[in-house]
């Protein structure tokens, strides 16, 4: 019996795949929640592995908020960047505007696709630099971004 353990668990450790996971912060200073309010709200979009959205900013506080990050997934970890933007809400009249920041994050539909050329603020990090292929182990790396607002005509770096 202790035998037959031992060899399942040796069977399971084969098949348990490897991943990566990217932890950190991003931080989204007064000027860019002031670009934003009620009647203007701006959603939090992070792009790269998919479009998720941590949230909506509809009024400013007087301070900087920082929000947690946390990306986990199976499969190899590769260089990347890490865009994460703030757009104004697409108009939906069927949908209401959940403010607030926070938000448990979810990954965007099909129907409401982000466009960064939209996005008031941007911030930009490469991760898992120089990294290439995969490992037995899981990759981790971590991030963090401060937003910056958006000149007319001028990518943010």
């Amino acid at each position: 019996m202790k035998a037959g353990a031992v060899a399942l668990a040796a069977v399971l450790g084969l098949g348990c795949e490897h991943g990566f996971t990217v932890t950190g912060t991003i931080e989204i200073p007064v000027d860019v929640q002031k670009a934003f309010s009620a009647d203007r709200p701006g959603r939090i979009i992070t792009l790269t592995f998919a479009p998720i959205t941590m949230g909506t900013l509809c009024e400013p506080t007087d301070k900087p908020i920082v929000l947690p990050f946390f990306f986990d997934r199976m499969g190899c970890a590769e260089e990347k960047e890490l865009t994460v933007f703030v757009e104004p809400v697409p108009a939906a009249p069927y949908k209401p505007v959940v403010c607030g920041v926070g938000q448990a994050p979810h990954i965007v539909t099909r129907d409401d696709t982000p466009m960064e050329d939209r996005a008031v603020a941007v911030g930009r990090q490469v991760v898992f630099k120089g990294y290439r292929g995969c490992a037995w182990d899981t990759a981790k790396d971590e991030v963090h971004l401060v937003l910056k607002l958006k000149e007319a005509g001028v990518p943010v770096p």
